[in-house]
């Protein structure tokens, strides 16, 4: 089995939204721009002109957007509660991945499991992380505690640990996976690592049993681990292209013009914001426009 492949980013995207956004924008000011601004005279055509420039013209501010970095460690072989046959089914799925995932670990009765590993990546951006790993055959279903100790880059986290093994699983050759907030201050040099260590009583007989052999030994096999790293980042939207310049006095705006940007482009430089304003301004304006005309044909 080959490890996956490196970190690799789940980025959420705008892209979508802003597109249908500039599609919408264009189909209507086409639509009703013909229908309505060719009857303005030029003062109205400006000022609704005007509204619409300076909705779409407000700066857009930076907001964070929430990206996840996942740092990958072995193949993930056995889902959570899965049993496996004996050992030696383990060894077959675990080989070729790195230490210590490629073999199982101590002696039941006589020598006790203990392992560390190491997750690197940029902590230039990083917030705060998640840890993931899967052990098989830990034994957490036997009496008493089967962590002796746990660390997370060098914070104890035993009772934790503890506390997730006694919870529920863990019988004979059963494999589990377990999850751990990493401290905030783990995250900041770039590097995190994990050190276990398991103590007995530990289990013996056919998978799933819960028949407990003394001793401090404690064998166990780590199947696979993820670092998810939470990255901020502030993701600055661009800034809108100044506006087309109205024509001179005497000459009506040229709707074409003003609608000539291709939409997804046109779409992608207006905030949500700034489209609410946009919109309400030029119904405003037409509403005004249509009320007058209104009472000039009933006068």
């Amino acid at each position: 089995m080959v490890p996956p492949p490196g970190p690799c980013f789940a980025r959420p995207s705008e892209a979508a939204y802003r597109a249908a956004t500039g599609q919408a924008i264009v189909m209507t000011a086409r639509r009703l721009g013909r229908e309505f601004l060719n009857s303005l005279n030029f003062q109205g055509a400006l000022i609704a002109f005007l509204v619409l420039a300076g909705a779409l013209l407000t700066p857009l501010p930076s907001h964070a957007a929430s990206l996840t970095l996942s740092v990958p460690l072995g193949d993930q072989d056995f889902a959570d509660g899965q049993l496996i046959v004996s050992v030696a089914e383990f060894e077959g799925f675990s080989l070729g991945e790195p230490p210590p995932f490629d073999a199982p670990i101590g002696f039941n009765g006589t020598i006790p499991f203990s392992a560390s590993w190491s997750f690197a990546f940029d902590p230039a951006e990083a917030k705060g992380a998640q840890l993931t790993f899967g052990i098989c055959d830990h034994d957490g279903a036997a009496s008493g505690d089967q962590v002796a100790s746990f660390t997370i880059d060098g914070v104890d986290a035993t009772a934790a640990a503890n506390a997730a093994f006694n919870a529920g699983g863990g019988t004979q050759l059963e494999c589990n996976v377990f999850s751990f907030p990493v401290p905030a201050t783990a995250t900041a040099d770039g590097s995190v690592t994990i050190a276990l260590t398991l103590q007995g009583p530990s289990l013996i007989g056919s998978p799933g049993t819960v028949e407990e052999t003394a001793g401090p030994g404690n064998s166990a096999g780590l199947d696979f681990s993820t670092l998810d790293v939470e990255l901020n980042q502030k993701v600055q939207t661009a800034t809108p292209p100044s506006a087309p310049p109205v024509g001179g006095i005497g000459f009506e705006p040229d709707i074409d013009a003003l609608t000539s940007a291709s939409p997804a482009s046109f779409g992608s430089r207006i905030p949500p914001g700034g489209l609410v304003t946009a919109v309400a301004g030029v119904l405003g304006v037409l509403g005004v426009v249509w009320y007058a005309k209104r009472r000039s044909v009933s006068g």
